[in-house]
């Protein structure tokens, strides 16, 4: 069985401009450092709205409507 992080290396060395959030309860059991930080961020469960938000902008940049 694989774990988000280990799919997420995975489809990212196949599709080079893909974006991945991952959201995990449990991130301590994430490696971050085979995550490239400008194409993957990790949310952090319980999390809120803006938390969510924050997050996708941060992957994906401002929404045109900003």
């Amino acid at each position: 069985r694989r774990r988000g992080d280990q799919l997420a290396v995975e489809l990212l060395a196949r599709k080079p401009g893909l974006k991945v959030l991952l959201v995990s309860g449990y991130p301590r059991d994430l490696d971050p450092t085979a995550l490239p930080p400008d194409r993957v961020r990790l949310l952090a469960k319980p999390f809120t709205l803006d938390e969510l938000g924050k997050s996708l902008e941060a992957l994906l940049g401002p929404s045109p409507e900003a």
